[in-house]
């Protein structure tokens, strides 16, 4: 217990000091999540949507693959990089092992498959409804995506388990038992107003 005290504390010591070894390393890591985040999610958005709202063949065998690929632990995925990035791998011609891009590709491969179950579960939640009159009224497909991404996340129909008065994004009071349509409301109109 005692070993552990001491070690948290010089770690603390190291960050407070503002040691310039520790915060590169820490800066590092930021910037490869977020860069890995960043190619992710637009990717992750639109395989989910496609996922959710549009009908195509193998439809349900690419959603049990991406929930299954949640499972994949991460150590198989950096040993099947690591395999592919040595020196005697396939892409070894490329010298990315042991680089801030080998680490990107790698969390890239970790959180592609559970964002893109995140966004499914949430676009099939939503009402489909509010893609469909987009699309009715004219709105060009990617103007009705941004739509719907707006529905689910600030949205006068969105659900709330315990039926009680929650606030949207905007900060409105809502009341969850109604049941209107997303694209009727009047609060839809007014948050849309240029």
């Amino acid at each position: 217990m005692h070993d552990i005290q001491q070690a948290t504390l010089a770690a603390l010591g190291l960050l407070l000091s503002g040691d310039h070894q520790l915060w590169s390393i820490v800066f590092i890591s930021l910037s490869v999540s977020l860069r890995a985040l960043a190619l992710a999610a637009p990717i992750a958005l639109l395989t989910a949507f496609a996922l959710a709202y549009l009908r195509f063949p193998g439809q349900r065998l690419l959603v049990t693959l991406f929930n299954t690929l949640m499972a994949v632990p991460a150590v198989v995925v950096g040993l099947l990089l690591y395999m592919l990035l040595s020196v005697h791998g396939p892409a070894g011609d490329l010298r990315l092992l042991f680089t801030p891009s080998a680490m990107i590709i790698g969390q890239f491969l970790l959180c592609l498959p559970l964002m893109v179950a995140l966004a499914h579960a949430t676009f099939r939640a939503g009402d489909q409804r509010a893609w469909e009159s987009a699309l009715t009224l004219g709105a060009h497909p990617w103007r009705a995506l941004i739509t719907v991404i707006y529905e689910l996340r600030c949205g006068p129909a969105r659900r709330n388990p315990g039926g009680l008065r929650t606030r949207d994004c905007r900060g409105r009071l809502l009341d969850d038992g109604r049941r209107q349509h997303p694209l009727s409301h009047p609060q839809y109109h007014h948050c849309h107003r240029t």
